[in-house]
């Protein structure tokens, strides 16, 4: 992790985090993201590394009850305007993953949302064969399996018209919901 750090990121930046997206995650996925980025609810974090950005991770702040509209969770200990932080999105360019700076900036995000009185963290993760070492980065910064949503992203791929490098245009991937308790 030598040469790197990480910072808030800025519209400057929105350029390179498109591409890192639309290669690591699919075309057009970053569009989906909601238009307000750098509201104060949300945080973007990046990770330059030899003075080049070469990933990020997009999280947000909102209530228990807003992502249980979404993912019809079972947990009871949650009351519905529990504020709780969502990770949606880290992506690090592919010649740059397995060096420990995926963990770097997920722990940084992590840091990030607790400070901001969440009492948890929900993420989807992407269930794709060749982006398994995401689900090993959760499981080893503690979060917890919840539930698999088969064909996760297929409405949302059509609506949105982005494409899976994994599968293509739907998507039919699957989605694994896991927690982080603070």
């Amino acid at each position: 992790m030598f040469d790197s750090f990480i910072r808030d990121g800025n519209p400057d930046d929105l350029p390179l985090i498109q591409q890192i997206s639309d290669t690591e995650l699919g075309t057009g996925y970053f569009n989906t993201f909601n238009n307000n980025l750098f509201s104060e609810s949300n945080q973007i974090r990046v990770i330059i590394h030899k003075e080049v950005l070469v990933g990020f991770c997009y999280s947000y702040i909102t209530s228990f009850k807003e992502i249980n509209i979404a993912w019809e969770l079972s947990e009871n200990q949650f009351a519905p305007n529990d504020k709780v932080g969502v990770l949606k999105t880290i992506a690090v360019k592919y010649r740059f993953q397995k060096q420990g700076l995926g963990n770097a900036l997920l722990e940084d995000t992590i840091n990030g949302i607790f400070q901001n009185n969440a009492t948890a963290i929900f993420t989807s993760l992407w269930n794709n064969p060749d982006k398994e070492s995401n689900i090993n980065l959760m499981i080893k910064n503690g979060f917890r399996w919840q539930k698999t949503i088969p064909n996760y992203w297929t409405s949302d791929s059509i609506i949105k018209s982005y494409h899976c490098p994994a599968c293509g245009y739907p998507c039919k991937c699957s989605a694994t919901i896991y927690l982080k308790l603070h």
